[in-house]
Protein backbone atom coordinates (compact mmCIF):
# COMPACT_ATOMS: atom_id res chain seq x y z
CA UNK A 1 0.00 0.00 0.00
CA UNK A 2 2.73 2.45 0.97
CA UNK A 3 4.74 1.54 -2.13
CA UNK A 4 1.68 2.13 -4.33
CA UNK A 5 1.05 5.51 -2.68
CA UNK A 6 4.70 6.51 -3.07
CA UNK A 7 4.68 5.49 -6.73
CA UNK A 8 1.44 7.38 -7.33
CA UNK A 9 2.87 10.53 -5.73
CA UNK A 10 5.99 10.26 -7.86
CA UNK A 11 3.88 9.90 -11.00
CA UNK A 12 1.80 12.93 -10.04
CA UNK A 13 4.95 14.99 -9.42
CA UNK A 14 6.36 13.88 -12.77
CA UNK A 15 3.10 14.82 -14.49
CA UNK A 16 3.07 18.26 -12.83
CA UNK A 17 6.66 18.87 -13.88
CA UNK A 18 6.20 17.78 -17.50
CA UNK A 19 2.83 19.48 -17.95
CA UNK A 20 4.05 22.74 -16.44
CA UNK A 21 7.26 22.71 -18.47
CA UNK A 22 5.43 22.01 -21.74
CA UNK A 23 2.85 24.74 -21.09
CA UNK A 24 5.47 27.46 -20.80
CA UNK A 25 6.28 27.94 -24.50
CA UNK A 26 2.70 28.25 -25.86
CA UNK A 27 1.85 30.56 -22.97
CA UNK A 28 4.83 32.78 -23.77
CA UNK A 29 3.60 33.01 -27.37
CA UNK A 30 0.10 33.99 -26.26
CA UNK A 31 1.44 36.72 -23.96
CA UNK A 32 4.03 38.09 -26.38
CA UNK A 33 1.73 38.23 -29.43
CA UNK A 34 -1.10 39.78 -27.40
CA UNK A 35 1.28 42.48 -26.15
CA UNK A 36 2.50 42.99 -29.72
CA UNK A 37 -1.08 43.54 -30.88
CA UNK A 38 -1.56 46.03 -28.05
CA UNK A 39 1.46 48.08 -29.06
CA UNK A 40 0.97 47.94 -32.83
CA UNK A 41 -2.77 48.64 -32.95
CA UNK A 42 -3.29 50.69 -29.80
CA UNK A 43 -4.46 53.74 -31.76
CA UNK A 44 -7.01 51.63 -33.67
CA UNK A 45 -8.65 49.98 -30.64
CA UNK A 46 -11.57 51.53 -28.82
CA UNK A 47 -11.61 51.66 -25.02
CA UNK A 48 -13.50 48.38 -24.62
CA UNK A 49 -11.17 46.48 -26.97
CA UNK A 50 -8.18 47.88 -25.06
CA UNK A 51 -9.64 46.56 -21.82
CA UNK A 52 -10.13 43.12 -23.38
CA UNK A 53 -6.48 43.05 -24.41
CA UNK A 54 -5.44 44.06 -20.89
CA UNK A 55 -7.48 41.17 -19.47
CA UNK A 56 -5.82 38.74 -21.89
CA UNK A 57 -2.30 39.89 -20.98
CA UNK A 58 -3.10 39.85 -17.26
CA UNK A 59 -4.54 36.33 -17.54
CA UNK A 60 -1.44 35.11 -19.36
CA UNK A 61 0.83 36.60 -16.69
CA UNK A 62 -1.18 35.00 -13.90
CA UNK A 63 -1.00 31.65 -15.66
CA UNK A 64 2.76 32.06 -16.01
CA UNK A 65 3.07 32.64 -12.25
CA UNK A 66 0.97 29.54 -11.62
CA UNK A 67 3.11 27.41 -13.93
CA UNK A 68 6.30 28.72 -12.30
CA UNK A 69 4.96 27.80 -8.86
CA UNK A 70 3.86 24.36 -10.05
CA UNK A 71 7.39 23.74 -11.29
CA UNK A 72 8.80 24.92 -7.96
CA UNK A 73 6.39 22.64 -6.10
CA UNK A 74 7.41 19.66 -8.26
CA UNK A 75 11.12 20.39 -7.83
CA UNK A 76 10.66 20.75 -4.07
CA UNK A 77 9.78 17.06 -3.97
CA UNK A 78 12.45 15.91 -6.43
CA UNK A 79 15.66 17.77 -5.71
CA UNK A 80 18.06 16.21 -3.21
CA UNK A 81 18.65 18.22 -0.06
CA UNK A 82 22.25 19.33 0.51
CA UNK A 83 22.02 19.71 4.28
CA UNK A 84 24.88 21.49 6.04
CA UNK A 85 25.44 23.89 8.94
CA UNK A 86 23.60 27.15 8.16
CA UNK A 87 24.00 30.29 10.27
CA UNK A 88 20.53 31.83 10.35
CA UNK A 89 21.96 35.33 10.95
CA UNK A 90 23.89 35.17 7.68
CA UNK A 91 21.08 33.55 5.71
CA UNK A 92 18.60 36.21 6.82
CA UNK A 93 21.02 38.95 5.76
CA UNK A 94 21.07 37.37 2.31
CA UNK A 95 17.28 37.03 2.14
CA UNK A 96 16.67 40.61 3.28
CA UNK A 97 19.18 41.79 0.70
CA UNK A 98 17.13 40.03 -1.99
CA UNK A 99 13.99 41.74 -0.69
CA UNK A 100 15.58 45.13 -0.02
CA UNK A 101 13.59 47.04 -2.67
CA UNK A 102 10.27 45.67 -1.34
CA UNK A 103 11.27 46.42 2.24
CA UNK A 104 12.17 50.00 1.33
CA UNK A 105 9.03 50.55 -0.75
CA UNK A 106 6.75 49.30 2.04
CA UNK A 107 8.47 51.24 4.83
CA UNK A 108 8.74 48.00 6.79
CA UNK A 109 10.24 47.79 10.26
CA UNK A 110 12.05 44.47 10.73
CA UNK A 111 13.42 43.40 14.10
CA UNK A 112 15.66 40.35 14.38
CA UNK A 113 16.72 38.79 17.67
CA UNK A 114 20.54 38.76 17.82
CA UNK A 115 22.61 35.56 17.66
CA UNK A 116 20.21 33.27 15.87
CA UNK A 117 21.27 29.60 16.01
CA UNK A 118 23.11 27.45 13.50
CA UNK A 119 20.83 24.81 11.98
CA UNK A 120 21.22 21.71 9.84
CA UNK A 121 19.50 22.64 6.55
CA UNK A 122 19.78 23.05 2.82
CA UNK A 123 20.65 26.77 2.53
CA UNK A 124 18.93 27.26 -0.84
CA UNK A 125 15.71 25.61 0.30
CA UNK A 126 15.65 27.42 3.64
CA UNK A 127 16.34 30.76 1.95
CA UNK A 128 13.33 30.14 -0.31
CA UNK A 129 11.15 29.44 2.73
CA UNK A 130 12.27 32.55 4.61
CA UNK A 131 11.94 34.70 1.50
CA UNK A 132 8.36 33.55 1.03
CA UNK A 133 7.39 34.12 4.68
CA UNK A 134 8.89 37.63 4.79
CA UNK A 135 7.40 38.49 1.40
CA UNK A 136 3.95 37.46 2.69
CA UNK A 137 4.40 39.68 5.74
CA UNK A 138 5.35 42.59 3.48
CA UNK A 139 2.28 42.07 1.27
CA UNK A 140 -0.46 41.41 3.81
CA UNK A 141 0.25 44.23 6.24
CA UNK A 142 -3.11 46.01 6.27
CA UNK A 143 -3.25 49.78 6.44
CA UNK A 144 -0.03 50.36 8.38
CA UNK A 145 3.60 49.85 7.28
CA UNK A 146 4.67 46.24 7.92
CA UNK A 147 6.18 45.40 11.30
CA UNK A 148 8.01 42.07 11.26
CA UNK A 149 9.79 40.33 14.13
CA UNK A 150 12.07 37.31 13.74
CA UNK A 151 13.07 35.50 16.91
CA UNK A 152 14.23 32.07 18.00
CA UNK A 153 14.59 29.68 20.91
CA UNK A 154 16.32 26.32 21.15
CA UNK A 155 15.80 22.91 22.67
CA UNK A 156 18.57 20.32 22.95
CA UNK A 157 18.08 19.20 19.35
CA UNK A 158 15.97 21.82 17.57
CA UNK A 159 15.82 25.50 16.80
CA UNK A 160 12.39 27.11 16.85
CA UNK A 161 12.29 30.11 14.51
CA UNK A 162 9.29 32.45 14.56
CA UNK A 163 8.47 34.96 11.82
CA UNK A 164 5.78 37.27 13.22
CA UNK A 165 3.99 40.25 11.71
CA UNK A 166 1.31 42.74 12.72
CA UNK A 167 -0.67 42.41 9.48
CA UNK A 168 -4.18 41.26 8.62
CA UNK A 169 -3.72 37.81 10.16
CA UNK A 170 -5.08 34.33 9.51
CA UNK A 171 -8.22 33.05 11.31
CA UNK A 172 -7.36 30.08 13.59
CA UNK A 173 -9.78 27.79 11.76
CA UNK A 174 -7.83 28.38 8.53
CA UNK A 175 -4.34 28.00 10.01
CA UNK A 176 -3.92 24.53 8.50
CA UNK A 177 -5.91 25.18 5.33
CA UNK A 178 -3.44 27.79 4.06
CA UNK A 179 -0.82 25.06 3.58
CA UNK A 180 -3.03 23.22 1.09
CA UNK A 181 -2.62 23.33 -2.68
CA UNK A 182 -3.99 26.49 -4.33
CA UNK A 183 -5.37 27.81 -1.04
CA UNK A 184 -5.50 31.60 -1.15
CA UNK A 185 -6.94 33.13 1.99
CA UNK A 186 -6.89 36.69 0.61
CA UNK A 187 -8.15 37.00 -2.97
CA UNK A 188 -7.47 40.70 -3.44
CA UNK A 189 -6.59 41.14 -7.14
CA UNK A 190 -4.04 43.73 -6.07
CA UNK A 191 -2.15 40.99 -4.21
CA UNK A 192 -1.01 38.46 -6.82
CA UNK A 193 -0.45 34.89 -5.76
CA UNK A 194 -1.16 31.32 -6.73
CA UNK A 195 -1.89 29.70 -3.37
CA UNK A 196 1.22 27.51 -3.62
CA UNK A 197 3.75 29.51 -1.61
CA UNK A 198 3.07 28.04 1.82
CA UNK A 199 2.54 24.58 0.29
CA UNK A 200 6.06 24.74 -1.15
CA UNK A 201 7.39 26.03 2.19
CA UNK A 202 5.93 23.06 4.07
CA UNK A 203 7.29 20.56 1.56
CA UNK A 204 10.80 22.06 1.74
CA UNK A 205 10.82 22.32 5.55
CA UNK A 206 9.54 18.77 6.08
CA UNK A 207 12.00 17.32 3.58
CA UNK A 208 14.72 19.02 5.61
CA UNK A 209 13.59 17.29 8.80
CA UNK A 210 11.63 20.19 10.27
CA UNK A 211 8.06 21.38 10.74
CA UNK A 212 6.12 24.56 9.95
CA UNK A 213 2.82 25.80 11.32
CA UNK A 214 0.74 28.90 11.92
CA UNK A 215 0.69 29.66 15.66
CA UNK A 216 -2.99 29.68 16.73
CA UNK A 217 -4.82 32.25 18.86
CA UNK A 218 -2.72 35.25 17.87
CA UNK A 219 -4.81 38.38 18.46
CA UNK A 220 -3.02 40.57 15.92
CA UNK A 221 -1.12 39.57 12.80
CA UNK A 222 0.38 36.20 12.01
CA UNK A 223 3.11 34.07 13.57
CA UNK A 224 4.70 31.30 11.54
CA UNK A 225 6.76 28.83 13.58
CA UNK A 226 9.47 26.64 12.07
CA UNK A 227 11.31 23.88 13.88
CA UNK A 228 14.70 23.09 12.36
CA UNK A 229 17.32 20.53 13.43
CA UNK A 230 20.32 22.04 15.18
CA UNK A 231 23.79 21.15 14.00
CA UNK A 232 26.36 19.55 16.28
CA UNK A 233 27.76 23.07 16.58
CA UNK A 234 24.68 23.92 18.64
CA UNK A 235 23.49 27.48 19.13
CA UNK A 236 25.44 30.52 20.23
Amino acid sequence: MLDDLRRSNQELEQFAFVASHDLQEPLRKIASYTQLLQRRYADQLDEEAGEFMDYAVDGAKRMQHLIDDLLRYSRAGRVDMARQPVALDELLDQVLGDLSSKVAASGAEITITPQLPIVDADPTALAQVLRNLIDNALKFHGGQPPRITIRSRCTDTEAVLVVADAGIGIPPEQAEQVFGLFQRLHRDPQQPGTGLGLTICRRLVERGGGTIRIVPDIHHGTEVELTLPLTTEGSP
